[in-house]
């Protein structure tokens, strides 16, 4: 809207956000990774998941994109019926990742129940969240009005940087531990590309003191 002045964009982003949150977001703050609809009479025919654990599981990486999303949402649009969304998934996040905030690639793997430890992480994911969360905490209005926003961004981003490689390493800064494709046992362990440029995007913005409009 701003580039254009054309409200469709602005009621078109709203709807979009609505049907994520009727859809997609689940009574306790986790969400499902697709949904399925009748292409006619728009019903839901099944939820289900392609890089998650279950079809009733929670993949860490959308729910990541969730929490970017409204964020992102009730920066542009100062709405705060989405900072509250985002809030509420984010408290599911935090529920359910360790202390350093970088959760495991799946909130429900079974695993977690059996072997934790044994379970890979996904810093791809925090990563996403860190750089809207940076892009939070630069701005004047919207940190005084998100003071827990600010705070999260501090202990997510201390644990990714636990995970880069150091100087002793030949590729030093690189985030290890992203999860690309974990039902299929591909690249789940690795660097992401995403993953390394969410975070210097963050570490960017705090750097200037202020994020790109």
């Amino acid at each position: 809207f701003r580039l254009t002045g054309d409200k469709t964009f602005t009621e078109g982003a709203r709807q979009h956000l609505a049907t994520t949150e009727r859809d997609f977001i689940r009574a306790d703050g986790s969400t499902v990774e697709f949904i399925e609809y009748d292409p006619v009479i728009g019903k839901q025919l099944r939820a289900f998941t392609l890089l998650g654990a279950h079809d009733h599981s929670c993949w860490s990486r959308g729910q990541a994109w969730a929490i970017a999303g409204y964020l992102r949402a009730w920066e542009e649009l100062r709405d705060t019926h989405y900072l509250d969304l985002a809030r509420h998934l984010l408290g599911y996040w935090n529920k359910n990742s360790g202390a350093d905030l970088v959760p495991p690639w799946d909130f429900m793997d079974p695993a977690l129940q059996r072997t934790p430890e044994a379970v890979p992480l996904d810093t791809s994911a925090a990563a996403i969240v860190v750089e809207q969360l940076a892009r939070i905490a630069v701005h004047p209005e919207l940190s005084q009005q998100a003071p827990d926003m600010v705070a999260t961004l501090g202990t997510m981003m201390d644990g990714l940087i636990s995970h880069l490689t150091d100087d002793n390493t030949p590729a030093p800064g690189r985030l290890r531990e992203g999860c690309f494709n974990q039902p299929r046992l591909f690249a789940n362990r690795s660097e992401l590309v995403w993953g390394s440029a969410y975070m210097l995007f963050a570490l960017f913005y705090l750097q200037q003191g202020k994020a790109p409009a």
